[in-house]
C-alpha cells in the first residue's frame, strides 16, 4: 500500500478483515513483526513515538470526550493556537453552527459537555473530535467509521465536515468505512478480505471489475 502525500484513501471490507488493524500499526499500538512501515521513507520504529502519533490524527467510531467544555475537548492538547486558528477549525469541521446556538449551549463554546460528552449527541460529538483532529496540525488524518454509528441525518453533516477537510487542507486522509457513500470520492480504495488486500482502485474502477 503506498499512499501519497495530501491524497485520500479508503480502506475498506467486511468486519475482521483487518481495517483497523492497519491504523493501529500506524499509530504503533503494537509493532509489524514482518515487512515495514515508512512515512517519507523512514521506518516509523527510527520514529519518535510522541512525534508520531501528535502528527496523526484519529477520529474513531466512539471518540471520547472528557468532562469540561466544548472549547477545551478541541484544545485538547494543543499549546499554541489563535482565536482566528480555533473558529475558522469550528467552521470547517462543521461544530460552530452548534456550538453557537444558546438555545442547545447557553455560554457557546464554554458549555460543559459533560462526562464522557453526555451533553452532546453523537453527530455532534463526532465533529468536536474532528476539530481536536485539525487544531493539532496532524499530517495524516484517520477516519475509523467515523460515521457508522450514526443516523443519515447526522451522517450527512459530518460526512460533508469530512469532505470539505478533503477539499481544503493538504492532508493525508484515510478513511477506514463500510459504507460505500463514504469512501467513493478517494484517490484509491483498498478492498480487504482475512488481512490480505484483495482489489485496489477508484471507485468506478473497482465497481467495473465486478469483484470483491
Amino acid at each position: 500500500m503506498n499512499i501519497q502525500p495530501g491524497k485520500t484513501i479508503a480502506i475498506v471490507g467486511s468486519s475482521g478483515s483487518g481495517k483497523s488493524t492497519l491504523t493501529n500499526l500506524l499509530i504503533r499500538f503494537y509493532d509489524v513483526d514482518s515487512g515495514e512501515i515508512l512515512i517519507n521513507g523512514i521506518n516509523i520504529k527510527d520514529i519518535n513515538l510522541s512525534w508520531l502519533r501528535n502528527n496523526i490524527g484519529i477520529v474513531s467510531q466512539e471518540p471520547v470526550l472528557t468532562s469540561g467544555t466544548i472549547r477545551e475537548n478541541i484544545l485538547y492538547g494543543v499549546d499554541n493556537y489563535t482565536e482566528k486558528k480555533f473558529i475558522e477549525i469550528c467552521k470547517l469541521s462543521n461544530v460552530y453552527s452548534f456550538a453557537t446556538d444558546t438555545k442547545i449551549f447557553p455560554k457557546q463554546f464554554d458549555t460543559i459537555v459533560g462526562e464522557r460528552g453526555v451533553k452532546v449527541s453523537g453527530g455532534q460529538k463526532q465533529r468536536i473530535a474532528i476539530a481536536r483532529a485539525l487544531m493539532k496540525d496532524a499530517k495524516i488524518l484517520i477516519f475509523d467509521e467515523a460515521t457508522s454509528a450514526l443516523d443519515s441525518e447526522n451522517e450527512a453533516i459530518v460526512q460533508d465536515a469530512i469532505n470539505k477537510i478533503i477539499n481544503q487542507k493538504n492532508i493525508t486522509s484515510i478513511i477506514i468505512a463500510h459504507r460505500l457513500s463514504t469512501v467513493k470520492n478517494a484517490n484509491i480504495i483498498y478492498v480487504m478480505n482475512h488481512g490480505k488486500i484483495v482489489e485496489f482502485g477508484n471507485h468506478e474502477e473497482l465497481i467495473a471489475k465486478n469483484g470483491e
